[in-house]
């Protein structure tokens, strides 16, 4: 399978591979011990995919880092 980006920033090769897993395997989320993975929304071979990251601020706060992208999974 292919993952083009649509919409977001750049995509790791890692983090398509994780994204192709959900969409062979129909799943709405899935994860790592360094990310999760939801899938928002999907039409055809496009998904609309939350990346949340667990990170530390500057003042050593626990805080979530949220992306969405749009992809095309073929």
């Amino acid at each position: 399978m292919q993952v083009k980006l649509l919409q977001g920033r750049h995509l790791t090769t890692t983090e398509r591979r994780h994204i192709c897993q959900l969409v062979e395997q129909n799943l709405e989320r899935g994860g790592t011990r360094r990310k999760s993975y939801t899938r928002l929304e999907s039409s055809g071979t496009q998904h609309r995919i939350k990346i949340e990251t667990p990170e530390r601020d500057s003042w050593g706060r626990a805080v979530i880092s949220t992306q969405t992208v749009l992809v095309d999974v073929r």
